[in-house]
């Protein structure tokens, strides 16, 4: 797409407008669709929970993310699947971090021992 996020990373070197109303697009349709809780000291996932979830991604894995990110897309279409695989990694991070997700990882790796249970494929995070 001419003109769009891509181009507009590549003249700059740095998220533009275009940049920015994309990952912040694709950080709403992660964060809401994909069934992971707000941040503290949020009960949904409005705007500003979104765009603090995307300032702890970005300072978290620093100023090199957007030019990796760049570097690995051709495209406003690319971008816009790495920025989603991006956040997703990112929650899913969070979601280990927390003590439920700490519980499920130790649940799972019970089972998984145990060969009376097996694994079965699902979408949640």
């Amino acid at each position: 797409m001419a003109g769009g996020a891509h181009e507009e990373l590549a003249q700059y070197g740095q998220l533009g407008d275009l940049g920015l109303e994309l990952l912040r697009r694709v950080g709403r349709q992660v964060a809401r669709s994909q069934g992971f809780p707000p941040p503290e000291g949020h009960a949904a996932w409005t705007d500003e929970a979104v765009d603090e979830l995307l300032f702890e991604m970005i300072s978290r894995k620093g100023e090199n993310f957007l030019l990796t990110c760049f570097l690995k897309t051709v495209d406003d279409a690319s971008l816009e699947r790495m920025f989603f695989t991006s956040i997703r990694n990112f929650l899913i991070d969070e979601a280990k971090r927390t003590e439920r997700g700490k519980l499920r990882r130790r649940f799972a790796a019970r089972l998984g021992a145990d060969s009376r249970f097996r694994a079965v494929a699902g979408t949640s995070p």
